[in-house]
């Protein structure tokens, strides 16, 4: 059992836990100068934490979300198979996530959405310090969570990752909004 601390604490990972319940969003948003998203749609994550987000934008921070593309059949299509709902759901889904985010950004350059074809499974929340991931369940009714270390200590390959992951989701960006 220590040597599976002592590994998990050399990847970066603070803690795990199931569903959202332990996690302080609103914490890590309002600490942060700059937060990366990765996500399918999570519309009610963002009407819970609009208000962070806004104040995020306000105070001068930056918001950047990669989000599938709604208008991909082939993307939606594998979306929906992943989360075992309609096409037309996820499709529906992701619109009203970027139209809340564009609620969010008003008329600021601080929020850039990048819309990409590639139907990811896990969800990266990036923030100044920590990261999470979220990873996709089949089976649980909510998703575990990764809580990874800070970007600037020796510990922090799972915060790497994760801020690999979004630039290369991003760079498969095949448009803005």
């Amino acid at each position: 059992i220590y040597m599976m601390l002592k590994s998990s604490e050399s990847l970066g990972l603070y803690s795990a836990s199931i569903g959202n319940k332990k996690i302080d969003w609103d914490e890590f948003i309002n600490q942060s100068s700059a937060v990366k998203l990765v996500f399918k749609s999570n519309v009610d994550w963002l009407n819970q934490y609009k208000s962070s987000l806004i104040g995020l934008i306000s105070r001068g921070g930056t918001l950047e979300v990669v989000l599938p593309n709604p208008d991909d059949p082939s993307t939606v299509e594998q979306l929906g198979r992943q989360r075992k709902k309609s096409a037309t759901v996820i499709k529906e889904s992701i619109n009203e996530a970027a139209r809340i985010l564009r609620e969010i950004k008003g008329n600021s350059e601080k929020l850039k959405i990048h819309i990409t074809n590639i139907p990811f499974l896990s969800h990266y929340y990036i923030f100044d310090k920590i990261s999470i991931v979220t990873i996709r369940s089949y089976t649980l009714s909510e998703s575990p969570h990764l809580i990874c270390g800070n970007k600037s200590a020796d510990n922090n390959r799972l915060y790497r990752y994760c801020t690999e992951q979004f630039d290369a989701l991003k760079k498969t960006s095949v448009q803005g909004i």
